[in-house]
């Protein structure tokens, strides 16, 4: 098994296995699939496409061999489906829809458990959300908003749209004078920081 950058150079090989064991089986008890399983291998985060305000993930690109994990969902998943998310106008039911579909990557990640009669039955939301312990998607969406709101407007319609939202969010975390704190970057950053708390519709 191996792993090529863009250009098609090999950055990791992993042999030695038996033409029997899974390929997903053998990138995780490879030395590449522990150092992400344990986050060391220090994936870049989002970068901004050259002369745009467009982030854009780095991604490890594989088929259905190998199986969803919590990191692949964070690293990979969350960065494409909120892309450009700082100017986003969304709606409550656009959140909904969202975390329906963390809800669903989750879900295949950790699988159904086994209830009191040794039966498999579909975990809750709130057991999921123990389970996988980082901020949700909604969260994640508005604290970039209110990020992108400490320095920038989203260009073109609809503006007051998205000015609302932002307010929105901000009522959420009990700030009323936003465009006063912003001027404080160090304040300012503590709110980003808040937001990734705010939870969204259930």
């Amino acid at each position: 098994m191996v792993l090529v950058d863009a250009k098609y150079n090999f950055i990791a090989v992993d042999v030695g296995a038996y033409g029997k064991s899974s390929d997903g089986g053998i990138f995780t008890h490879s030395n590449l699939g522990k150092a992400i399983e344990q986050d060391k291998l220090r994936i870049p985060r989002s970068v901004k496409l050259p002369g745009t305000s467009i982030e854009v993930p780095y991604v490890i690109v594989g088929d259905e061999a190998f199986p969803l994990k919590t990191y692949f969902s964070s690293y990979q998943v969350k960065p494409i489906v909120l892309c450009a998310c700082g100017a986003w106008a969304s709606t409550k039911s656009d959140e909904k829809r969202l975390l329906l579909f963390e809800w669903k990557i989750l879900r295949r990640i950790y699988g159904p458990k086994r209830n009191e009669e040794n039966l498999y039955e579909r975990r809750t939301n709130a057991e999921l959300r123990a389970m996988f312990n980082e901020p949700n998607i909604v969260g994640i969406l508005k604290s970039r908003r209110i990020s992108w709101a400490g320095h920038k407007r989203p260009i073109g319609r609809p503006r007051q749209r998205w000015t609302d939202r932002v307010k929105e969010d901000l009522k959420l975390l009990g700030i009323r004078e936003g465009e006063q704190l912003a001027k404080n970057r160090e304040l300012w950053r503590g709110v980003v920081e808040a937001a990734m708390d705010l939870q969204g519709p259930e």
